[in-house]
């Protein structure tokens, strides 16, 4: 992957904490679970920043105290809303999270009523002509990319990481044969099960595929398609990033050294503390 010093980092703070708690284990066996969380944040966000030879990282979380989508859609489960042990943990400690990301001099962002994907989507658009690597596991970003916009999922990055491999344009065409921007009609056909949201009932991957490409449909699939069209537009609305405009500045990105240092000595994340992308004089 070429190194490229403008290149914008776009975080999606609740997939990708998922992911380090998730992890965190394999990374940090003797610690507790929040500094090994951590340990696995800095761990990936480090190998991102180095291969792509910048500190430009922001990161975006999702307004948990009110819903946009909800609003349209009684039904709707938002991303951090997840079930599980795990998951109810990861949303107890975003509050420490973002505090030590804070003092660590990261940019952090929010919006009333939005998700931190849809601050994503807005800056994508406000940028058209800037290289941005968006890091989420989420589906919907997808709809985002294009030959300047790529997605890399947090999960399998390794510390020490030569290369990174994003989703990009190509990746998405070889495996669907539809337009990018038909993205969200295909996820209103098919449906987003940890959104809760249903999609067309007897209408599958397949079928919601053919359909945008052209091909010929069975009946029963029509008539399912036909009935739905009122749904499939609050669906697709529902997927669509930013599902408002919103006004976004973003800060000046990257992270101050010394806080960084100080949040990693109390985690007790002494190795990490050697990597230069941190400040230190080792690689990790």
């Amino acid at each position: 992957m070429t190194k490229e010093r403008d290149r914008l980092i776009l975080m999606d703070g609740v997939s990708t904490s998922y992911s380090a708690y998730f992890h965190g284990a394999k990374f940090g066996r003797d610690k507790e679970d929040y500094p090994a969380m951590m340990d696995c944040f800095f761990m990936r966000t480090g190998a991102i920043m180095r291969v792509y030879n910048t500190k430009d990282v922001h990161i975006f979380f999702d307004d948990t105290e009110s819903s946009i989508r909800k609003k349209i859609y009684p039904a709707y489960r938002e991303i951090n809303f997840q079930n599980g042990p795990k998951a109810v943990r990861t949303r107890q400690l975003w509050p420490t999270m973002q505090k030590d990301l804070l003092e660590c001099g990261f940019s952090l962002y929010g919006s009333p009523g939005l998700e931190g994907l849809d601050l994503i989507g807005q800056v994508v658009k406000d940028n058209p002509d800037r290289k941005i690597s968006i890091i989420s596991e989420h589906y919907r970003t997808l709809q985002l990319l294009s030959e300047n916009v790529d997605v890399l999922p947090f999960t399998g990055i390794s510390a020490g990481a030569k290369s990174l491999n994003p989703i990009q344009v190509r990746d998405f065409l070889l495996q669907y044969p539809f337009k990018i921007s038909q993205w969200t009609d295909y996820l209103s056909m098919v449906g987003y099960g940890e959104d809760n949201i249903k999609g067309v009932k007897g209408i599958g991957k397949v079928a919601a595929t053919d359909c945008l490409t052209g091909e010929t449909l069975k009946v029963r699939q029509v008539a399912a398609l036909n009935a739905s069209k009122e749904t499939m537009e609050k669906e697709k609305k529902l997927h669509t990033l930013p599902i408002e405009p919103v006004v976004l500045e973003l800060q000046e990105g990257g992270f101050d050294p010394f806080g960084v240092m100080k949040v990693m000595q109390k985690l007790g994340l002494t190795s990490r503390m050697k990597s230069p992308v941190w400040g230190g004089e080792e690689n990790v």
